[in-house]
């Protein structure tokens, strides 16, 4: 009697499963073409925004390409040596990135052994064994600012004439530029004028961050 029932309403097909696999297939099929209309939607935002962001970029360098080479044209030219010093126990240069000490050695020869060097991200020790096995102490101290301790190195060199110098190189964590450089090596050594330097250079490439597209606050300091 189950049967006579669906006859009419479904062709006289006595399995229903036929008809619950068709409608399966059709949900499946309506919730694929959804998901991908979304998929496209979404894509299709993204690749409106990046062209938005695109144009952005573009009015922004055309806006202020005059300005930063104008300005950088300000800036003085600095060589590593001028950014640098010396004492009556070494000469030290540097630049955005590195410092380069030459420490004068007593007596003019020592060898690996002899040397004592000893770096941390805060600290920097330098001595030597002297006659009687008394280490002279040539630097010790807090550094001027941090280093990356795993990328700083030393050597021991002779120069033409064959005197050693103990060279220590040492690899700013903070780059610095202008004012902004180091004016010692360690803390209490003599210092040096790095005001003479100009201002600190800092360039940011977020239009968005930049507000009306001005360099990071130090053209009012190289234009006054």
């Amino acid at each position: 009697m189950f049967n006579h029932f669906f006859r009419p309403i479904f062709g006289y097909r006595e399995d229903l499963n036929y008809y619950f696999q068709i409608f399966l297939v059709l949900a499946f099929t309506l919730a694929m073409n959804y998901t991908s209309f979304q998929m496209r939607a979404k894509r299709n935002d993204v690749a409106r925004q990046e062209y938005f962001d695109e144009k952005k970029n573009a009015e922004w360098e055309k806006e202020n390409e005059g300005k930063t080479q104008d300005v950088t044209k300000l800036l003085p030219v600095i060589t590593p040596e001028q950014a640098g010093g010396e004492t009556d126990k070494y000469v030290w240069t540097q630049t955005e990135e590195e410092l380069e000490i030459k420490m004068k050695v007593p007596g003019g020869r020592v060898s690996t052994r002899q040397a004592f060097v000893e770096i941390t991200k805060t600290t920097l020790s330098v001595g030597v064994e002297g006659a009687g096995g008394l280490e002279q102490v040539l630097m010790d101290g807090d550094l001027f600012a941090e280093v990356e301790k795993d990328d700083c190195n030393w050597s021991i060199e002779a120069d033409q004439g064959g005197e050693q110098h103990i060279w220590v190189y040492l690899t700013k964590k903070e780059r610095t530029s202008g004012k902004g450089h180091w004016n010692c090596v360690v803390k209490g050594e003599p210092t040096i004028d790095v005001t003479k330097f100009g201002p600190i250079v800092d360039y940011i490439d977020d239009p968005d961050a930049m507000g009306e597209g001005k360099l990071n606050g130090f053209e009012e300091d190289l234009l006054s």
